[in-house]
């Protein structure tokens, strides 16, 4: 069924024709304010059609107190709990609503640099000094922790630099990358190493990400994105578009990922074709971070302390909020909250995305 549709936003009217279901995507397009819910609702008696229309913010809501030095690296265990790893060396499990820290894991003697969630229990967190690249000694491990009982259940040796990313495979498998230019494949009830293969020799790792449980996808500092067969260990596709070092990566579907770059831009890339489809510019410093908020929208941090909110499908940003710091990591909650480290704050700031 095809429709006529005018729709009235703070007095403002927009008539949409060949309106269909499938075209509500497109909907945000259109919109000259930052939507972040439109709920289409259909009554077939009267044929009506009304937009639910909500907005961004941005707002910082409050801010965690607890670490004594920068927060690296943030990741949510559910939607009201998170854990934080710092250059304090600790990490932090953090009851979200109450603002409330709710126990202390130590045991690294270096920076946190990544933290990945295994199961409601567990957590992996990766070690290393940002600042001491190819040390010839140093913290440079994985440790198992159960949150529960802040104990660390298991240490994983075998990186010869910073573990600068880590991320869950499969069930009791995670997957580590080091400034050591290796990737392992692990497995942490046995505490042992499956499978080590190598990016190449003279570049850094600078990103991991799972696409599913054969294929791994990497971004280092020789501006390549590299996609690798497991169990294999072999490189099957390299992605080549960037002018500076790939410093993070996020799927957006199994033949979609998205990355961000030195270049200060964001690409959209097709799998499927071996091509950027898209260059989202709009950032003036590296490109830290990236989340998929939905399937319409994604949020990108940047060294140049702004958070913005683009539009896949037109490439366009859509909301952006400037910070008095630089962000470093961040985390997405319930779709409405983001949690992020800042570069010269030992806080973690929660804002209301609106």
């Amino acid at each position: 069924m095809d429709y006529n549709q005018n729709i009235q936003i703070h007095n403002k009217q927009f008539k949409f024709k060949r309106f269909k279901k499938y075209t509500i995507g497109k909907l945000y397009s259109f919109l000259p304010y930052h939507c972040v819910n439109i709920s289409i609702i259909k009554n077939k008696r009267l044929m009506e059609t009304f937009l639910e229309v909500e907005f961004f913010t941005m707002k910082v809501k409050t801010r965690l107190i607890s670490h004594q030095q920068m927060i690296t690296s943030i990741i949510k265990i559910d939607e009201n709990h998170i854990a934080t790893g710092s250059w304090d060396m600790n990490i932090k499990i953090w009851n979200v609503s109450k603002r409330f820290c709710l126990g202390t894991l130590r045991g690294h003697s270096n920076v946190v640099l990544c933290l990945v969630k295994i199961d409601k229990e567990l957590i992996a967190s990766g070690s290393g000094d940002l600042f001491s690249i190819n040390s010839s000694s140093g913290d440079f491990s994985i440790k198992i922790w159960n949150i529960g009982f802040e104990a660390c259940l298991n240490t994983l040796n075998g990186h010869n630099d910073q573990v600068i990313s880590l991320f869950k495979l499969d069930v009791g498998i995670i997957v580590s990358g080091s400034y050591d230019t290796s990737i392992k494949i692990w497995d942490i009830e046995q505490g042992i190493c499956l499978k080590t293969f190598y990016w190449q020799l003279e570049y850094y790792i600078k990103c991991l990400i799972k696409l599913d449980t054969n294929t791994i996808i990497g971004g280092s500092d020789n501006e390549t994105i590299k996609i690798w067969n497991l169990p294999e260990g072999e490189c099957k596709q390299k992605l080549i578009g960037h002018s500076q070092p790939i410093k993070c990566l996020t799927k957006l579907s199994n033949n979609k990922i998205i990355s961000g770059s030195s270049d200060n831009t964001i690409k959209i890339w097709n799998l499927n074709k071996g091509t950027c489809t898209n260059t989202l510019i709009g950032h003036t410093s590296t490109v830290d971070c990236l989340i998929k908020l939905d399937l319409f929208r994604i949020i990108s941090i940047s060294n140049d302390k702004t958070i913005k909110v683009w539009h896949i499908f037109n490439g366009n940003c859509i909301k952006s909020n400037s910070h008095t710091e630089s962000i470093v990591c961040c985390e997405l909650l319930n779709n409405k909250q983001l949690v992020t480290g800042c570069e010269e704050s030992s806080d973690a700031y929660i804002r209301y995305l609106y």
